[in-house]
């Protein structure tokens, strides 16, 4: 089943909006409902019950994970493709990883852990969305050292910036040829078909007829000059 794409700039409002808040970290703690605004945060979030949060909230209600970060790994590990962590390390502009400390591994403690990496581009360093202990929700650079060390898995999140348009593949019509207009067998130029009637430069039609138009300019009475438009008949070559 296709995982609902996460909002990027959606996902940076909420995050800001939490940090103005200076969210505290509590082992345990949970949002009172995942449409939870930051003040109903005040006495403390811990690192699966932020990202469950924000993940919810960034993609309007869609996307509803496990509560838990041993049951979100889990959960990432059923749905989503598995990545090293230095591929987070490097994310670009658009890109969106959830990462994992699993309790009791790789140095770890009995405590796990579960973070956000957010690209930011070829030259800035990708950074967390994460509440962790000693600080509360906060932003740090994806490669502090202790991530280094105990990050046990890594997935990649669908974002919608990575969505690509699908072209529309419908056929254009042709436009249909419109028929030349022959006069005396002899196309007349610039003619065109305009509400089912062809329109066409006065001098061109006269031509395809044989017909030109010659003009003579002769002096007034009154040494005004005056013009006068007569038909000459010519002959077409054969």
């Amino acid at each position: 089943m296709p995982i609902t794409p996460v909002n990027l700039p959606q996902l940076r409002r909420i995050f800001a909006a939490q940090l103005a808040r200076r969210i505290p970290y509590r082992l345990g703690g949970k949002a009172p409902t995942l449409a939870a605004l930051p003040a109903q945060l005040a006495g403390g979030i811990d690192c699966s019950g932020e990202v469950r949060l924000l993940l919810h909230q960034a993609t309007g209600g869609e996307l509803t994970i496990p509560d838990g970060s041993w049951n979100q790994r889990a959960w990432c590990e059923k749905r989503l493709e598995e990545v090293p962590y230095s591929q987070a390390l490097r994310a670009a502009e658009g890109e969106l990883f959830i990462a994992f400390i699993t309790a009791n591994t790789r140095g770890a403690a009995r405590i796990g852990h579960v973070w956000l990496v957010v690209g930011r581009g070829a030259t800035h360093l990708a950074t967390t969305m994460e509440s962790y202990g000693g600080h509360g929700i906060g932003s740090r650079p994806a490669n502090t050292p202790v991530l280094l060390r105990q990050v046990h898995k890594c997935f990649r999140l669908p974002t919608t910036a990575q969505l690509v348009p699908t072209p529309d593949k419908t056929p254009i019509p042709p436009t249909p040829p419109v028929p030349a207009l022959f006069l005396n067998n002899a196309q007349v130029p610039n003619a065109h078909l305009e509400n089912g009637h062809y329109l066409a430069p006065v001098r061109e039609v006269l031509q395809a007829l044989g017909l030109d138009f010659a003009r003579d300019n002769t002096t007034a009475s009154d040494n005004t000059t005056a013009s006068e438009y007569r038909l000459k008949v010519w002959t077409r070559n054969k």
